[in-house]
């Protein structure tokens, strides 16, 4: 059974691009285009790990990740921030609001797909499978 990925951005742009590669790397893949939509999504499907961009409609991707981790059934889910924020100020509050990783915009494809294998098939000592 394919692992399932929800991405959330708001620019169609963007989530066609990822939905594509991610389907050709094996995924199944739910998006979302608000932080409300977000959150939603991921209490009702349960995603293996959520691509969440910082910048969103409604509800700030942070607040999103916040929400997510306070959640029992989502508070374990891995959560990479995607911005176009760079600074090692937005990696602290990235992670503050309990994002496993943060990635600047614009990413590499290739390095996006090397995180989320380490973060999906890592086992609990940390070491990928």
């Amino acid at each position: 059974m394919k692992q399932t990925i929800l991405v959330v951005d708001d620019e169609q742009d963007a989530l066609d691009l990822l939905v594509f590669n991610l389907e050709q790397a094996g995924f199944a893949v739910l998006t979302a285009r608000t932080g409300i939509e977000a959150a939603e999504q991921a209490a009702r499907h349960r995603p293996a790990l959520v691509i969440l961009d910082v910048i969103l409609p409604e509800i700030h991707g942070l607040s999103v990740c916040e929400r997510l981790r306070r959640d029992p059934a989502t508070a374990s889910t891995p959560i990479i921030l995607l911005s176009g924020w760079d600074s090692d100020d937005a990696r602290r509050i990235g992670e503050s609001a309990g994002a496993n990783d943060y990635i600047v915009k614009p990413f590499n494809l290739q390095v996006l797909l090397q995180r989320i294998n380490a973060l999906l098939f890592a086992d609990s000592a940390g070491t990928v499978t």
